[in-house]
């Protein structure tokens, strides 16, 4: 996990590359102590002298440029890890699989058919309701943080390291901005079905258009427009002190005009998956977690020279 040593004390810590500048966090790779502008804002997780020592002085790939050779170069960073980002992978799920547990509890304590009988009280169902709900907000809070985590993971060996089963659990410092982020994207949900529904409403009357074809058409356009926000883990993960709004925000900015780019590396990671499945599941772990890779790969790669990028460049100048 990286470490913050400035916040603990932030007179006596500083960066080695500029002996005048507080240290914010240390090198992942020769444990050196870096200033903000050394990890441009947290964006890296090694010194720039060791990103210059394994070849990651910069990410080799931009969203100006082809991307023929990025599955290339995601696999040879996959295959020398391979067993042990499969780990990471059985490990992730098997976290995932005991956050069902409570909501299990809460259903044998509280059977739904019981508290449907007449003879339940207002404060058993109101106990069973609350039960059901932390159940679930808890099932998909530490579902976000471990994919995050999993990321982070995956942004390690592309950057050239070891993957750590640790760093899974590295993330849990973001768990406010992850419920931040949620509830912003139910809100945009609630007022975009809003919006659909007026539609489907107005416009068949107003012009003959059968409303199974408008709700079809419609449907892809929100997908479509929806397409980076499968991006929004990995944001996370390559952005140490994000906003909610802020990772929103970025995840749309480097989507914005890449999105088929985007739907045809899913679509390749979707097929790696089930072909993964189907292979007696025997594969499934090992393309679980090249598919995180690849995605990890194409958002990383969509982000250099983006927008957001360049924000953080300039802000990397003013440490």
């Amino acid at each position: 996990m990286l470490e913050n040593p400035a916040a603990e004390n932030p007179s006596d810590v500083f960066c080695v590359l500029h002996p005048t500048a507080a240290a914010s966090m240390t090198c992942a790779r020769c444990g050196n102590f870096m200033c903000v502008g050394c990890s441009v804002h947290g964006s890296q997780t090694m010194c720039p002298t060791c990103r210059e020592r394994v070849g990651l002085a910069a990410w080799p790939f931009q969203r100006d440029q082809s991307l023929d050779g990025l599955f290339d170069f995601v696999w040879k960073r996959f295959t020398p890890h391979w067993l042990m980002l499969s780990l990471t992978t059985l490990v992730y799920f098997g976290c995932i699989s005991c956050t069902v547990i409570p909501g299990l509890v809460v259903g044998q304590l509280f059977p739904l058919r019981k508290l449907a009988s007449p003879g339940s009280g207002v404060g058993t169902m109101a106990a069973s309701i609350l039960g059901l709900a932390f159940g679930q907000i808890l099932q998909q809070a530490v579902t976000a943080v471990l994919t995050v985590g999993f990321y982070a993971v995956a942004r390690d060996v592309l950057e050239g390291q070891e993957p750590r089963v640790e760093r899974l659990f590295s993330q849990f410092s973001k768990v406010g901005t992850i419920l931040g982020s949620s509830l912003l994207l139910a809100l945009g949900g609630v007022i975009a079905i809003g919006f659909l529904a007026a539609l489907i409403y107005i416009v068949p009357a107003a012009f003959r258009v059968p409303a199974g074809v408008l709700v079809g058409l419609l449907g892809l356009g929100l997908v479509f427009y929806a397409v980076p926000l499968v991006f929004l883990h990995a944001e996370l993960a390559f952005n140490e002190k994000p906003t909610s709004l802020q990772v929103l925000n970025n995840v749309f900015t480097v989507g914005s005009g890449r999105r088929w780019t985007m739907i045809l590396y899913l679509l390749l990671c979707l097929g790696m998956v089930l072909i993964g499945y189907i292979a007696c599941c025997v594969g499934l772990f090992p393309a679980l977690a090249l598919s995180h890779l690849i995605t990890g790969g194409v958002y990383l790669t969509l982000r250099r020279g983006s927008a957001v990028d360049a924000l953080a460049s300039e802000q990397s100048r003013t440490p």
